[in-house]
């Protein structure tokens, strides 16, 4: 097992912009991000690969590395889909796209993911000294506000702390995560159990 630390946005329950697509946009928008990934190596697609029968209607999508425009232009400019394209930019998410079976239409809306979805992966015995270091408790899962770790991370004698716990090498990766939830202030920082092998959260994540 390895211990994961990543960004998790807020699920503050403000009203976010959503919007109905056609399958014709929809088919659109998934060509065009497959080239688009394709032409610059960028992973776009979660989940990417064609296999995942649940992929034409459930998937999330990265689009702040996107010019509005570029976006705008495949769902014929419609001012509700440049909503939800312009709040997850601003969020700094991806967008979700999911098909709502009662209503029988394609929706798509802010998703809950940071668009980079940057991680940190250590070993369990050096995720321990971090959590330790940080006066966070060793835990295999949990979440802590992440401008209360950006404060702490502020204070030289922590990142003294750090560092002679052996973990000077993941201060910058560190703050790298904290940085990318300068746009949310009700982010956290999670932590939890995932296998080494293919980085799949373990049950402790679900109550991370």
């Amino acid at each position: 097992m390895t211990v994961q630390f990543r960004i998790m946005p807020s699920n503050v329950s403000d009203p976010l912009p959503r919007a109905q697509i056609n399958a014709r946009q929809l088919s659109a928008f998934r060509d065009f991000l497959r080239s688009e990934g394709a032409r610059t190596h960028t992973a776009l697609l979660d989940p990417e690969r064609e296999a995942q029968a649940h992929l034409a209607y459930a998937f999330e999508a990265r689009i702040c590395p996107i010019a509005l425009a570029t976006l705008a232009r495949l769902f014929d400019y419609d001012e509700a889909v440049i909503s939800v394209f312009e709040e997850a930019q601003f969020r700094g998410r991806r967008v979700a796209v999911r098909r709502d079976e009662e209503a029988g239409a394609i929706l798509l809306q802010v998703g809950t993911t940071a668009d980079h979805d940057r991680a940190l992966y250590l070993d369990p015995h050096d995720a321990g000294a971090l959590l330790d270091a940080l006066g966070l408790p060793v835990d295999p899962g949990g979440t802590i506000d992440a401008r209360w770790l950006r404060d702490k991370l502020a204070d030289e004698a922590v990142r003294a702390t750090v560092a002679r716990a052996g973990l000077a090498a993941f201060l910058n990766q560190i703050d790298h995560l904290v940085a990318s939830a300068a746009t949310d202030p009700f982010a956290n920082l999670a932590w939890c159990e995932t296998s080494r092998r293919t980085h799949r959260p373990s049950p402790s994540c679900a109550s991370a």
